[in-house]
């Protein structure tokens, strides 16, 4: 069990308030309010991490003929990005 000392007036009676309004206790009202703060799992975020080896893929359109010592310009085979982008985006969902 933890004692909390509230000496700031104005939070004590914004505590009241709401306690009165929703039907709590002024020790539920605190409780649930530090519960929000201060999560189990602090710095981490609430969603689930999704596996890479389930949902992850190779990317097989990489130019093959290309060498690692060519200094060729990446992407220098778009012509419109805002079309190759689209493109993008549609086909990603298609290789589930």
């Amino acid at each position: 069990m933890l004692a909390i000392n509230i000496n700031d007036i104005h939070l004590e009676r914004r505590i009241a308030k709401r306690a009165r309004s929703t039907g709590k206790s002024k020790q539920k009202i605190v409780e649930e309010l530090l519960i929000k703060a201060l999560p189990e799992k602090s710095g981490e975020s609430n969603y689930a991490m999704l596996d890479p080896k389930e949902y992850g893929y190779y990317i097989t359109d990489i130019d093959e003929n290309i060498s690692e010592n060519d200094n060729t310009e990446l992407f220098s085979h778009v012509e419109d990005s805002e079309k190759y982008v689209e493109n993008l985006r549609k086909n990603i969902w298609r290789k589930q």
